[in-house]
């Protein structure tokens, strides 16, 4: 009898553990339209972000990054290294958000009424990116922008993103005061 009660407090524990793991998710499955109204709001804002050239200007509908970062002769992780610029120690809290956004919809973009690029059926049907170039040139939008989907801390006031258009960079956004402020660009190139 000892044993099964002690059975069951273990089991009880583990689920407990496992009910409060999923209130993290609960958090940060937030839901696809807090992603999509943060994205609208840094695209959107051509004074101090700048993100987006040209109002006009396309948003890739594909993006699909999983880089490894070198810190001295240590290499680490994608998740790992996003969770050192968030300053988060919950590495999985990380890689669930890199999971969840996966099936994230950048054509719903459209609605908030940006020009969304089908970059991911074109990349499907085999069409290389020079000639996606060429095809975003004949509609006088030459080029086009990439953005990940933003992955956050707990506390959804700190945000990281990286962006290619001409170049790349990852950018940390933290809400300051109600509204989402640039507060590092780091691993910039240009091409």
């Amino acid at each position: 009898m000892k044993k099964i009660i002690l059975i069951l407090i273990i089991l009880l524990s583990i689920s407990c553990k496992q009910t409060e793991k999923n209130k993290d998710f609960e958090k940060i499955e937030l839901n696809e339209k807090f992603k999509l109204d943060f994205l609208s709001q840094i695209l959107s804002d051509s004074t101090d972000y700048k993100l987006l050239k040209k109002p006009n200007r396309f948003i890739s509908n594909y993006f699909d990054l999983s880089p490894q970062f070198e810190n001295d002769s240590l290499k680490i992780s994608h998740s790992e290294y996003i969770s050192q610029v968030l300053e988060i120690n919950d590495i999985d809290f990380i890689k669930g958000q890199i999971e969840q956004n996966e099936s994230f919809d950048y054509d719903k973009l459209g609605d908030y009424g940006f020009n969304i690029l089908d970059a991911k059926g074109l990349i499907e049907k085999g069409i290389t990116y020079t000639k996606i170039l060429e095809y975003t040139e004949k509609k006088e939008n030459y080029g086009f922008l990439i953005i990940s989907v933003p992955i956050f801390n707990k506390d959804l006031n700190r945000a990281y993103i990286r962006l290619y258009d001409f170049g790349g960079e990852t950018i940390i956004f933290e809400k300051i005061n109600g509204k989402w402020e640039i507060t590092n660009r780091i691993d910039q190139y240009a091409n």
